[in-house]
């Protein structure tokens, strides 16, 4: 019987195809880990401007909430009664039954 040093049942690659093997093995690992930095770079990038629009957006909101109070509040003042009034007399109307007095400066020569 032969010894098991001898006996193989897959004879050995030459040298030369596992350095190549190697090498493309390398080659291919260091590339795969070369596109998964850009990746993260990118999705970083991605995630930093996707938090710039939120903040963007965010102040864009409390700008508008500001300028909506603004107007509800100038809409509660503009409906009152007395600003209603002043106003139509501003341009002078009158109520029923007031009696328009027109004072007339005198006239200086």
């Amino acid at each position: 019987m032969r010894s098991l040093q001898t006996r193989r049942i897959i004879p050995e690659r030459p040298r030369g195809h596992d350095a190549f093997l190697r090498r493309a093995m390398a080659w291919v690992v260091v590339a795969i880990c070369a596109v998964l930095v850009v990746a993260t770079i990118g999705e970083a990038l991605a995630r930093a401007d996707v938090e710039q629009q939120v903040a963007t957006a965010r102040q864009r909101n409390q700008s508008l909430q500001s300028d909506a109070q603004t107007l509800q509040r100038a809409i509660e003042v503009a409906g009152s009664d007395e600003e209603i009034e002043r106003q139509a007399r501003s341009w002078g109307w009158t109520r029923p039954g007031d009696q328009p007095i027109l004072i007339i400066p005198p006239a200086t020569r």
